[in-house]
């Protein structure tokens, strides 16, 4: 082990020199116990942008509810946190969010490649298949092999779905709550109209324009995840320029 990144009470991310493919279990299980013996050390830099090999001890779960964090309508995974970051536990996947601020955004590393050993404490998560950006991502959620982001610093936010089979995006675009993903992979969200806002069709125009704002005309649209089909149902409101 070439050094440790932090270790607290529930989940601790370690760097390993090498793969996990190339360690014996014995090794792994005595890497397990000389890394619960250095839980004083705590790296100056914990954004792990750059490793091969992470590895994670698990303690217990967390209890706090998710539903805030990710879309309606994601898979629920298992969550381990502590205040360095959060590990979501897919069946196939799994996501290791380290925080920045509540401003800059997630540090997100997503793995296929996932080994458990001993008693399930200890979890190497090697090779990374999506590194998120340095800022602006926020972790929304999972679907089957689907990565949901929310994308910006500012009031405006951004939308991008990832296929993990093939690590590239097929939908990018700006977007507004409610926003849900029903069993049959169809994303129902509001984007921004062409329509102009007037007086008419926008119910808070006046006091909007009163008060130094831009009104703006939504509209409700569905991304068909399968088909790629992106569609506007013509169902309309009111909005706001950010």
């Amino acid at each position: 082990m070439s050094k440790i990144i932090r270790t607290t009470l529930i989940l601790s991310l370690i760097i390993v020199g090498c793969s996990t493919k190339d360690r014996s279990e014995n090794q792994m299980n005595s890497l397990k116990k000389d890394s619960l013996l250095k839980d004083s050390f705590i790296l100056e830099n914990p954004i792990l942008q750059t490793l091969d090999t992470i590895k994670v001890i698990l303690f217990e779960k967390s209890s706090e509810n998710n539903n805030e964090v990710q879309f309606e309508g994601t898979d629920k995974p298992n969550i381990y946190q502590d205040s360095l970051g959060t590990l979501f536990k897919y069946p196939n996947y799994s996501v290791v969010i380290l925080k920045q601020n509540e401003f800059a955004g997630d540090i997100i590393k997503v793995y296929n490649d996932v080994n458990v050993y001993a008693d399930s404490a200890v979890i190497y998560l090697a090779n990374p298949i999506y590194n998120g950006a340095e800022m602006g991502e926020w972790f929304k959620g999972l679907k089957d092999k689907y990565l949901f982001l929310d994308l910006g610093t500012g009031p405006d936010r951004g939308l991008d779905v990832v296929d993990l089979s093939t690590r590239k995006s097929i939908l990018v675009c700006s977007y507004s709550t409610p926003i849900s993903i029903d069993t049959n992979f169809v994303i129902t969200f509001y984007t921004d109209s062409e329509e102009e806002a007037t007086p008419k069709n926008h119910p808070q125009f006046k006091e909007l324009i009163e008060g130094g704002v831009t009104p703006t005309i939504e509209e409700e649209c569905t991304f068909n995840i399968k088909t790629r089909e992106l569609l506007r149902t013509g169902r309309k409101r009111g909005g706001v320029m950010n």
